[in-house]
This record gives structure tokens, C-alpha cells and sequence, in this order.
């Protein structure tokens, strides 16, 4: 059994993990594009004689965030899947910098391409939530979640990271910060959530090295328990896994000894 997945060999995993390692987020952007286009159906719709790709509808968003000097970095199962394991998403999730001013040229410049509400972006500001952009010709949505300006929010925006996605290039969420992200939905979820505790172990796994930094804000956050569990997890399993390859290794050379013994 694997760390990730009851259902996968220790060894089959291995094998996996290696390859994430390895793998440019670029390589990992292809794969989520791929996905995502399955998963919504985008392989029928086209765009003159392109096909529409999630990370072009992304950018349309991000250029007029641009355009207007609003900072933002992309998180949520996009960003855990360019640091770590790929895999399907509905949307795109932009954390953003975004101020009232900004509202009236926001929307003028994606109302004919975008779903866009004035009145839940206001709302979204004045609660610091989050409001949706729903892209008329393919259905993919961008979530424009409001920054919430904690220190943490001020400490990811200093450690995002510009990272291809496509043919584009996206300011990323780090991977620790992904982790602890995660940490945090996954206690506001009940800590009941497979999908959030496995991006968690596949980040830890693959790409989130800075373990003074996730020590550090994990406390400040309250979720140094979560992440102990999560190192646990991992540390558990791959004893586990070493123990059950030694076993394997005596009981294939259990023959070989008796053998020779006989031959004597």
C-alpha cells in the first residue's frame, strides 16, 4: 500500500513520486491542461482552430489584472498541481490585490468574454471572500479571492513564484505555502476531506523543501498538529514499506540458503 493511495504498490508509487519529482512545472502544466479540457468537455469547443485551453482563458483574466497594477498569484488545485501531483479541476483560483477602484475597469474589460458580477466583487472586497468569473465560450471559471492581508497573505505574495503554464507564465503560490493552505481548508473542512490531505502528503513528497518555514507559520496558523500528522503519515508509511521490502528479501533468499545447506 502506498502513501498516497490504498489502491497503489509502494513500489508502483515510488515510481510515481520519482517522476513528479523530476518533471517540469511546465511538463505538469501540459497534464493539468489536458485534464481539465477532458474533464469539461473543452476538446469540442474551439476557438477559431484552437482549442481552448484553461491557462488562455486564465491569462485573459490576469492580463486586465495586469493592466490595472493588481497583484495576484495563483493558488488552489492549480497551483498544488503545478508544485506536486497534476490532476482535474474546475477552475482557476486567483488571489488578488483587488480595491474598489479597480471594480469599474475590471468588469468593462471582461464583461463581453466573462460572467461577471459588480455587485459580488463589492462583496466580496467589503468581506474579503471571494467572487466568481464564469467564461462564457468555455463554462471554466476564475475565483477572484480577495487577499485577506494577514501577515501570512503578505508572506505568500513575497514568495510567489513565476512559473509557465502553457504558453503563458503565472505568478504561483510556493509549494510550503500550498501546504499550509491546504492545512488550514482542511481543518475548516472538518479534516475529512481525501482530495486536501493527499495534495498535502503529494507536496510534502515532491516539492515543499523548506521545513523551518512550514514549522514556523504551521504554529502561527494552528496547524503544526496537522502537519505533524501529515510527517508522521509519510515517515510511518515509508518504515512500513522498508520493513515489508526487507521481509520480502529474506523470504526470497530463504531457498537460496536452504539449497545450499542441502548441497553440502
Amino acid at each position: 500500500m502506498g502513501i498516497l493511495a490504498s489502491d497503489t504498490s509502494a513500489a508502483a508509487e515510488r515510481v510515481q513520486l520519482e517522476i513528479l519529482r523530476a518533471m517540469p512545472p511546465v511538463r505538469k502544466a501540459a497534464i493539468l491542461s489536458a485534464t481539465i479540457r477532458a474533464g469539461l468537455g473543452l476538446k469540442d469547443l474551439r476557438k477559431g482552430a484552437e482549442v481552448i485551453d484553461p491557462f488562455d482563458v486564465t491569462a485573459e483574466v490576469v492580463s486586465v489584472l495586469d493592466g490595472l497594477g493588481v497583484d495576484y498569484f495563483v493558488g488552489g488545485s492549480i497551483a498544488s498541481a503545478l508544485h506536486g501531483e497534476p490532476r482535474y479541476t474546475q477552475d482557476a483560483d486567483l488571489v488578488v490585490r483587488l480595491e474598489v477602484p479597480h471594480l469599474e475597469p475590471l468588469v468593462a474589460a471582461l464583461q463581453e468574454h466573462f460572467y461577471v458580477s459588480d455587485t459580488a466583487l463589492k462583496e466580496a472586497i467589503r468581506r474579503r471572500t471571494s467572487a466568481n468569473l464564469v467564461h462564457f465560450e468555455s463554462a471554466f471559471k476564475v475565483d477572484l479571492m480577495i487577499s485577506k492581508e494577514r501577515p501570512f497573505e503578505k508572506s505568500r505574495f513575497r514568495r510567489r513564484l513565476l512559473m509557465p503554464a502553457g504558453a503563458h507564465q503565472f505568478w504561483v503560490a510556493s509549494a510550503e505555502d500550498m501546504v499550509l493552505v491546504k492545512l488550514e481548508w482542511f481543518r475548516l473542512g472538518g479534516e475529512v476531506s481525501e482530495k486536501q490531505w493527499r495534495d498535502v502528503l503529494a507536496l510534502l513528497l515532491t516539492s515543499a523543501q523548506d521545513r523551518a518555514y512550514l514549522s514556523e507559520w504551521s504554529e502561527q496558523l494552528g496547524v503544526s498538529d496537522l502537519l505533524q500528522r501529515a510527517w508522521t503519515h509519510i515517515n510511518t508509511s515509508t518504515t512500513q514499506v522498508m520493513s515489508a521490502q526487507a521481509r520480502s528479501q529474506r523470504l526470497i533468499s530463504m531457498p537460496q540458503e536452504s539449497d545450499s545447506r542441502a548441497g553440502r
